[in-house]
Order: C-alpha cells, then structure tokens, then sequence
C-alpha cells in the first residue's frame, strides 16, 4: 500500500518539478530510475546501465527474477519501486509513501481508513496519523504466514516518535503473534518514544510472543510520551521468560529523560505470561505517571512482581513512579516456586501509590497483599488508599495481609484500610500474616498512620516473623 505517481512532469507530491527527457519524467530524487515510453517499451529504465525492462517477472538484467506482485514487477533490490498498471495509472508506485490523505503534521495527520494503512504507519515513523473510521484488522490473522500485524517501531532504535489520534474510532480484531526470542516489542506499537497516543480503542486484541516487553497497545513507552483516553480489551500473553515485562495496555513504562504519563485508560481482559517478573493488568513496569486509569483483568502467572494494575511501580534515578486515582478489579493469581510479590493493585512497589484501590482476589507463594505484595524503599508511600479483595497465601510459611503483603522498610502508609479476607494453608499458624500487613521487616510500624483494617475479618495489625 502506498502512492501512485503518473508521468506527468508537473505532477504533484514527490515527483512535482521532475524534468521530462524525450518525453519521458525523470524523478530527479532518484537519478537511476525514469518512466516513460521508449522504442515500444512502457516500463523502468535503469539509468545506471541504460537498459529499459519491461513488466515481466522472467525479464533478464538488473529485474531478473523479480517476483510479480498482481500483475506488478517487483525490484527485489529496490523495495520502494514497483512498475504496472493499477486503477489507470501507469508509471511508479512508491511504497514508502503512505496512501491516506492528510498531509503527516499536527494540523493535517495522514488519515487512516484501513488496517493496511495502519500497518503503513511503520513507513513514516516521524509524522503524525488519525484514525477516520473503524478499523477491521480481522484479516490480520492470515498476514504474514499467521504471525499477524508487525508491531509499528520494533526496536529502541528503529522507534515511533509520532502521534496517532483514535478520534474514539476502535480497531478490531488486531492479530500479532511472534515466538521468535529477541525480535522487537510487542503492541500495536513496539517501541514509542516521546510520542502521543490518544483516543485509541483496541477491541478484541490478541498479541502473543517472545517480545522483551508486550502489551496491547505498546511494548515500551519511554520518555515525554503521553497515552490518554484509550483502552484495550482482549488477550496479551507473553513467552518471553525471565527478564519480559507484559501488561494490558503497556509493558514497559519508562522514564529516561523526561516522564511518560497514561491518563484516562484501561485495560480489561486475560494477561497469560510464564516466567516473566513484571506482570500489570495495565502496566507490567513503570517509572511514570499512572492517573485515572483501571484494569479489569485475569492475569495468571507463574513468577514474581505481579499486580492487578502494575507489576513493578519504581523508582528510576530521582524519578518517583506515581499511580494516583486508579483502580484493579478482577483476579490476580501467580503459582509455582518464585510466586513472591503478588498485589492486588501492585506486585512489587518501591515508589507511590494514592487516592486508589483495588477490589481484586490476589493469590501467591508469599508477599501477597490485597492492595500491594513486597513495599520497598524510602521513596514508597501509600496515601488514602483501600483494598477490599481477599488474599490467598499459598505457602505455608508466606507472608501475607489485607493491604500490604510483606513490607521491608523505610516507607508510609496513611488514611488507608484493608477489608479482605487474608487465609493460608489451615494449621501453619498466623506469624507473618496480618489483617493490614503480613509482616514488617524493619518493624516500622511508626510509618502507619491514620490506617485501620476490619479486624473481624481480617485478624490483627500484623503478626511479624521478624525475618
């Protein structure tokens, strides 16, 4: 998919003020290629070694065993050139051109109508899009010998830095899968860096692979990117392992010199993921901003960090990460011998948690709590905060509590309360199991204040084992 060009030397777009030679438009970008008509021959003329070829795919010279493509001769040394006839025009068809309208600048966006030119939005990954309608992407099953959709930015080198405005058009039915280790991120884009998304609704999204970091809308986000009033629904399942970040929405949230933001956004849905260490309904790790945004989602997994919003909230440097008026619903479950630091609303918290809660059922090895399993660090605090999802601890000897699962020191707790059912495995006692807080490493109870828990639920404060 792309543009068009005739052979008039006045045409407009890329080839506006090509010179005409004996009749023929030169497209003075690109001195080796001419179009025109020549001795009985409508086709490409090699300026380099002054042959014309015609349109077959059996032609000899520099077009020798090009693949026809719908009738098209395809330079296989030149991907940006394709000759033939296409709604009558005769002359070049540019691939690296996007085909929508608009003009690619904040003001005019290329205009999007298609699941291919959503695809093509990997041709330009500088300029600005729009979305103008529904999307179909439900052929996106059959692209690609069954892997699907490729992500739009793979790499932290080859990244989109643009904007796509969804206009509150949703896209449907987007397929990508790759099993492949060590190819690319996953998403609808791969890897965004200082770019705008806004307003985009993925609607049945599948997105399975090997990605570093996956998630539906985007791989990885970094820096002065926004991500506002979108959302996805569907299934994101990560393979990659130890060391991949997966969430619904993002699943990799970084700042590196400025501070990306997700605002007003969801995801709600099925998060499968093996031995990854940074699961989130919304977000697998992040170091950003969190505000106004919620996960509804069954996310099951057979390792660490693992929450119903975020895996890992961190801290970066002096970046603090910060979720504020967000919220989990749903099912958080992890099993298997490394299922620590499982949450509610965040598996492993080392940074800042306010004005949200969370309602899901969390179950885990040990440091399950029902709004956060592990909170770590001096630079974490829990402010007007609530969980109200029962805790599961699996291991006879785990620490669990109604709000925070095992806290190992430095941080606060304020104007927050649990009100879950806390259990473990009958008989193994209640050291390291707490109404509010499973166990306190540092014996820090100093930092909780104005915090209350319903005790003829949960059982006590907390119940230290002072490990």
């Amino acid at each position: 998919n792309g543009v068009w060009m005739n052979l008039s030397g006045n045409d407009t777009g890329d080839w506006a003020g090509t010179n005409t030679i004996n009749g023929v438009a030169v497209n003075t970008n690109n001195n080796l290629v001419y179009t025109g008509l020549d001795a009985g021959k409508f086709g490409v003329y090699n300026h380099s070694n002054g042959v014309w070829m015609n349109l077959s795919g059996n032609d000899t010279g520099d077009w020798a065993g090009t693949t026809p493509t719908k009738g098209v001769a395809v330079h296989t040394n030149d991907n940006l050139i394709y000759t033939g006839l296409q709604s009558g025009k005769f002359g070049v068809y540019r691939t690296d051109l996007f085909s929508g309208g608009g003009a690619g600048t904040l003001t005019s966006p290329y205009e999007i109508s298609d699941c291919i030119q959503l695809q093509n939005m990997s041709l330009n990954l500088n300029v600005n899009y729009e979305l103008v309608n529904n999307i179909d992407c439900s052929d996106t099953i059959n692209w690609n010998s069954g892997a699907g959709f490729v992500p739009v930015g793979t790499t932290d080198t080859s990244f989109f830095k643009g904007s796509l405005q969804g206009n509150g058009y949703n896209i449907t039915d987007l397929y990508i899968i790759n099993n492949t280790a060590g190819v690319g991120y996953g998403g609808l884009f791969g890897y965004a860096i200082n770019a705008t998304i806004n307003d985009v609704h993925l609607k049945n999204v599948y997105v399975e692979g090997k990605f570093p970091s996956i998630g539906g809308l985007v791989g990885a986000f970094a820096d002065n990117g926004t991500i506002a009033n979108s959302s996805v629904s569907g299934n994101v399942t990560s393979k990659k392992g130890a060391g991949g970040y997966a969430g619904g929405l993002a699943g990799w949230i970084w700042k590196n010199n400025l501070v990306p933001t997700v605002f007003n956004s969801s995801f709600t849905g099925n998060i499968s993921a093996s031995s990854n260490q940074g699961i989130g309904g919304l977000v697998g790790w992040s170091n950003g901003i969190i505000n106004y945004s919620f996960a509804n989602a069954k996310i099951n997994s057979t390792n660490a960090d693992v929450g119903g919003l975020v895996g890992i909230n961190d801290v970066n440097s002096s970046v603090v990460g910060i979720i504020d008026n967000s919220y989990s619903v749903g099912n958080v479950s992890s099993t298997g011998i490394s299922a620590l630091r499982i949450g509610g609303l965040v598996g492993n918290n080392n940074a800042r948690v306010l004005h949200s809660y969370s309602t899901a059922n969390v179950s885990g090895l040990s440091s399950v709590g029902g709004l956060v399993g592990d909170s770590d660090g001096t630079s974490n605090n829990i402010l007007n905060s609530y969980a109200c999802g029962d805790v599961v601890i699996l291991k006879n000897s785990g620490q669990g509590g109604g709000l925070i699962g095992y806290s190992t020191g430095g941080g606060s707790v304020n104007y927050s309360y649990s009100a879950g059912i806390v259990s473990r495995p009958t008989g193994t006692g209640i050291a390291g199991v707490g109404g509010f807080v499973g166990s306190d490493k540092e014996g820090t109870g100093n930092y909780y204040n104005f915090s209350f828990w319903d005790s003829e639920i949960v059982g006590g404060f907390y119940n230290d084992t002072a490990s």
